[in-house]
Parts: C-alpha cells; sequence; structure tokens
C-alpha cells in the first residue's frame, strides 16, 4: 500500500498508485515514536521554499525535540545556525532565496559536524551532484517523507554517515 518501512498489506496491489494507509496507522505510530526517540537529542533548523512541508515538519517535531528555526531562504537559515548551536539541518534543494546545495556548503564551512538531510524536490543529476558537493549527509525524495523516509534518514545517518534514498540513487545510476 506505499507505506514503505513496512512490507506491503495483501490487500494492496504492489502497482497501485493510491496509498490507504489505514491498516497501517499502528505500525506507523510505533515508527514514529522509535523517530522520536532520536530527534529528542538533535537541536534542528529547517529550510524549504515549500510552506507545506515546513508546516508537516514543524508538526513532526512539536513536543519531539528543540526546533530551532525554520526558514524559507539560505540566509535566514545560516542565520538560524548561526544563533542556535543547531546539530542537525533539513533542508530542501528549492529555497524562496539561495539554494539547498549553496546552503549546505556555506553551514558546513560554518559548522563542519552538522548533519544535514536535503530533501530533493527536483531529482536532477545536477542538484543531486551539487548537494553531495556540498556535504549532504543524506539525500530524500521530498515525495518520500510521508512515507518514513525522513526519519529513516536521520537514523541511517547517525551511523552510516551518508545516506541516499533508492529514488535519488536510480537517478544517479542512469
Amino acid at each position: 500500500c506505499g507505506f514503505t518501512p513496512y512490507p506491503p498489506c495483501e490487500k494492496c496491489p504492489p502497482t497501485s498508485l493510491e496509498m490507504n494507509l489505514t491498516l497501517h496507522l499502528p505500525a506507523m505510530r510505533e515508527f514514529m515514536q522509535s523517530g522520536r526517540n532520536l530527534l529528542l537529542r538533535r537541536r534542528t533548523v529547517i529550510a524549504s521554499a515549500d510552506r507545506v512541508l515546513i508546516a508537516g515538519l514543524v508538526h513532526l517535531f512539536d513536543d519531539i525535540g528543540p526546533l530551532v528555526g525554520a526558514t524559507t531562504s539560505e540566509q535566514d537559515a545560516l542565520a538560524c545556525l548561526d544563533s542556535s548551536q543547531a546539530d542537525l539541518l533539513i533542508c530542501s534543494d528549492l529555497l524562496e532565496s539561495g539554494s539547498g546545495p549553496s546552503l549546505v556548503a556555506a553551514a558546513k564551512a560554518l559548522q563542519p559536524e552538522l548533519h544535514c538531510l536535503m530533501l530533493i524536490q527536483r531529482p536532477l543529476l545536477s542538484t543531486i551532484e551539487a548537494a553531495i558537493a556540498a556535504g549532504c549527509n543524506g539525500l530524500c525524495s521530498r515525495e518520500l517523507v510521508g512515507n518514513g523516509h525522513l526519519l529513516r534518514s536521520v537514523q541511517a545517518m547517525e551511523s552510516d554517515g551518508m545516506v541516499i534514498d533508492p529514488t535519488i540513487s536510480g537517478v544517479l545510476r542512469h
């Protein structure tokens, strides 16, 4: 049925584009709780041109841990990072001013130990290569965020250092 951290249910055809996640709500809640435990230790800044994405991430972080900034521009995100001692940046490749790869490069120059996860909205090879060159620790397709990939990416970054989700790695292979 499309909720990727768990096997598809038997009632959902594997090629279905429709997603009825009702049967997976308990598993999704359990997965969210495990992700919450990880995010409790993080001071996070979010940056994206997508205000709906920002609102969703703010809701995700509600009552978890310190969400120290949410911005739509590179300059504002850098100011938040500079003043907040954040240790996790979640940004998209598209910002209202500036760009995700440019933000990550500037943020890593200021704070090399910062973990950076980029949510790729336009999976273009040039964007992905720029994100890798900027020093992103994780790349996740924006369209997979609601399927648990964001939390899985943050978890993988904790142990593996660098993570690229299957959608993004597919673009790199072609």
